[in-house]
């Protein structure tokens, strides 16, 4: 029974050569797209130099968060004496209380 199934594989093997001959157009499909991929690394170069004006702009910006911890911390040491000052304002009150009750 061995001897008739060998006979069968071999058209098989002759059906796979045509297969090998429709690869090689799709091969040189491929090259053009290897050709379309240059243009876009040129593209690339502006954004590159797009980002570098950004960088400088951001310096600035840290400058006025800066400047802004500086008001923020002016800002709490005028709040100190503020606070200090409502002490004495509660103080006063109380005699104000005591100045009604006779009228």
């Amino acid at each position: 029974m061995r001897s008739p199934n060998q006979q069968m594989r071999t058209p098989n093997q002759q059906m796979r050569t045509p297969n090998q001959q429709m690869r090689t157009p799709n091969q040189q499909m491929r090259t053009p797209n290897q050709q379309m991929r240059t243009p876009n690394q040129q593209m690339r170069s502006p954004n590159q130099q797009m980002r570098s004006p950004n960088q400088q702009m951001r310096t600035p910006n840290q400058q006025m968060r800066s400047l802004n911890q500086q008001m923020r911390s002016l800002n709490q040491q005028m709040r100190s004496p503020n606070q200090q000052m409502r002490t004495p304002n509660q103080q006063m009150r109380t005699p104000n209380q005591q100045m009604r009750t006779p009228k």
